[in-house]
């Protein structure tokens, strides 16, 4: 799987309210209301460690959260953060993960097409080259 897909995987194990019909990868629709996306964006080029490590590699993410209510959407971005940031040294369909980032707080993005309220956060995650 890819690094979206592992990490919606991941997400989707916090349970309530995070479900298959509420986490999404690389495109959030409209509906339900309630629900976060992870994006992939550019992270760092292999770092070859030597002595026959496999080469590491940097991936960033962002997982942005949508909810009815500002509060309602940062409290969901917070509890993922809490999850995510305590990630390390797990192995997710057969890539090694050494430890999961955040690279900064909830921050609000622009509404989106109906004014529901959006709260994205940046991650790192340092993981094995598959």
């Amino acid at each position: 799987m890819s690094l979206l897909d592992d990490v919606r995987a991941y997400i989707i194990t916090l349970g309530n309210p995070w479900s298959a019909t509420t986490v999404f990868a690389a495109s959030m629709p409209d509906e339900p209301a309630r629900c976060c996306c992870v994006y992939e964006y550019p992270g760092e080029v292999e770092h070859f460690l030597g002595g026959g490590a496999s080469p590491l590699v940097t991936a960033r993410f962002q997982v942005v959260t949508r909810a009815g209510g500002y509060s309602e959407a940062r409290q969901d971005a917070n509890a993922i953060l809490t999850a995510l940031d305590a990630v390390g040294d797990v192995t997710w369909s057969g890539t090694k993960y050494l430890r999961v980032m955040a690279q900064d707080t909830p921050h609000p993005l622009p509404a989106d097409g109906h004014d529901r309220p959006r709260i994205a956060v940046n991650y790192a995650a340092m993981k094995e080259r598959p």
